[in-house]
């Protein structure tokens, strides 16, 4: 159903970046530490509650972004 509504959890990383006053945030941390689940939640949050917003997300290479960033947030897109 469209209007049904999900419960969402949220970690200790999404709060810290979502808190932050700064233009430039910077997620530095090891495999698992869950960056990219959180951030991929606070890029949606922010598109969906914040208008003229544009968010840059960078990895080395494409296939990099592509397989880890893009791919986490059309999956929580999809959910």
């Amino acid at each position: 159903m469209a209007d049904e509504k999900k419960e969402v959890g949220y970690t200790r990383i999404f709060e810290l970046n979502d808190a932050s006053k700064a233009s430039v945030v910077v997620n530095v941390g090891g495999s698992g530490s869950s960056k990219t689940h959180s951030i991929a939640q606070l890029i949606i949050k922010k598109l969906i509650t914040e208008n003229k917003k544009k968010i840059g997300v960078c990895r080395k290479t494409f296939p990099a972004l592509r397989v880890t960033a893009m791919d986490q947030i059309l999956t929580l897109l999809k959910e």
